[in-house]
């Protein structure tokens, strides 16, 4: 839903001069020379480069709201939109352990291999049910700005979640949220069927 109604085909092709700025996650402004492909992006990647470069734009420009109030209020807004079906994702995951993506845009994903797994203990169950969904950043910026084999990389070659970095540091603890309220959903049905 985010990803494609922001994306969609019709401005899936940016073409771009060498002349033109592009900005990393730093809010660094770095020439680059592309075709933006949306469509080789997977939508959480999608949504996180988004709402990360415009909260970097926002922050980065907070001391300026006074000279271009205009402009700052409608990337608010925007940012605020963008985020709106984000913030429904994760607060149906920590109020009732809910995974409900059906655009695999948030961060945690259900892990299909272990769904299908009927002899999985309880143990396997807690640890590997739900995982985080993660973006190679080497892959992501090649597709992103066309860049393949140059050396001239934004981002190291790691793989790193896939996530706004606003919520980063409470990562693990939204993740544990929603496994154990799904915990106790379970035993709340378990003990009615008694």
């Amino acid at each position: 839903m985010l990803a494609t109604s922001i994306f969609s085909p019709a401005s899936a092709q940016l073409e771009r001069t060498p002349t033109d700025k592009t900005t990393d996650y730093t809010g660094q402004f770095q020439d680059r020379s592309a075709s933006l492909d949306t469509e080789k992006i997977k939508p959480a990647d999608r949504v996180t480069f988004l709402l990360n470069y415009i909260y970097l734009v926002l922050k980065n420009n907070q001391f300026a709201w006074n000279s271009c109030a205009n402009q700052i209020s409608l990337l608010r807004e925007v940012f605020l939109a963008v985020l709106d079906p984000y913030i429904q994702i994760l607060s149906l995951w920590v109020s009732k352990g809910e995974l409900n993506d059906p655009y695999q845009e948030f961060f945690i994903k259900v892990n299909p291999k272990l769904q299908t797994e009927e002899n999985a203990t309880s143990r396997q169950q807690w640890e590997k049910s739900f995982k985080f969904r993660s973006i190679n950043l080497r892959e992501f910026e090649d597709r992103l700005f066309g860049i393949g084999g140059d050396g001239q990389h934004l981002a190291a070659s790691k793989i790193e979640i896939s996530i706004p970095i606003f919520l980063r540091e409470h990562i693990q603890q939204i993740l544990l949220m929603g496994k154990s309220i799904k915990v106790i959903r379970f035993i709340e049905s378990e003990n009615k069927a008694l």
